[in-house]
Formats: structure tokens, C-alpha cells, sequence
């Protein structure tokens, strides 16, 4: 009979540390703002008043980002239709990263940037996830 749970590889170990890293950064940034999301809104709304954005589609995007943002993080902290959550943490950030670049915020632009790296990571050895809710992606 062979070991249902073999020895993992040292890049499944480093593939779980940084899933769990970026599925609580991104869940505890959405849990923050949930109880508050109008005031979270209407905070973005005066920070890109200088920007092209019309003041109505950055509310309306703020207002969905900490349910998002929850929701991506726990998805990929809890290993639940993984890929498709990186796709869509990914797809968020880059419209984070526009707003960043159209405020010339280049410190955050940046720092996206970095998260960019490790959203890449994460999908580029997705089939080293273990421990995952999502049972078809998972070993």
C-alpha cells in the first residue's frame, strides 16, 4: 500500500508558505474595508478626484473591491478553484496598478509590481498545490 501523504518537495513547501501568505494579505485586506466599504469608497473617490476616472466608476469599483479582495484571498488561501482565483487576483491588480500609474503613484505602482511576482509564482507551479478545498487541483 503506498503513503497517501508522501514526503512533500521543497517547492510544494514553498509554493504552500507563499499561497498562505498571499491568500492572508489579500483576505485581510478585503476584511478590513468590508464593514466600511462606503467610507473605504468615497476615501478612493477624493484620492483619484485628480485623475481621468470618472468619480462614479471609482466608487462603484471600490465599493465590490473589499468583497473581491476577501473572497480572491480566501479562495487562495483555502486552495478553492485556485487557478482561476490567481486569474482573477491578477486581473484585479492590474486595474490597481492603472489607477496607481494614472495618480503617478510609482511607489505603489511598485510595489503591485511585486505582488504581480508572487500572483506569477503561484500560477506558474500551480501543480504543486497541496492541502486544497478544490479536490480536482489538489494531489
Amino acid at each position: 500500500m503506498t503513503n497517501p501523504n508522501p514526503k512533500w518537495t521543497d517547492a510544494e513547501r514553498a509554493h504552500a508558505v507563499l499561497r498562505l501568505t498571499l491568500g492572508l494579505n489579500i483576505a485581510i485586506h478585503g476584511l478590513v474595508r468590508v464593514g466600511h466599504p462606503l467610507e473605504f469608497a468615497d476615501a478612493l473617490v477624493a484620492g483619484f478626484s485628480q485623475t481621468p476616472l470618472p468619480a462614479l466608476s471609482v466608487k462603484a469599483f471600490a465599493v465590490g473591491l473589499p468583497f473581491l479582495e476577501t473572497a480572491i484571498g480566501l479562495a487562495v488561501l483555502l486552495g478553492w478553484r485556485f487557478r482561476a482565483a490567481l486569474m482573477l487576483g491578477g486581473v484585479v491588480l492590474a486595474s490597481l496598478t492603472a489607477g496607481a500609474c494614472l495618480k503617478q503613484d510609482w511607489e505603489i505602482a511598485g510595489l503591485q509590481l511585486i505582488y504581480a511576482l508572487v500572483y506569477f509564482a503561484l500560477t506558474l507551479r500551480a501543480g504543486d498545490l497541496r492541502l486544497a478545498l478544490d479536490t480536482r487541483e489538489a494531489r
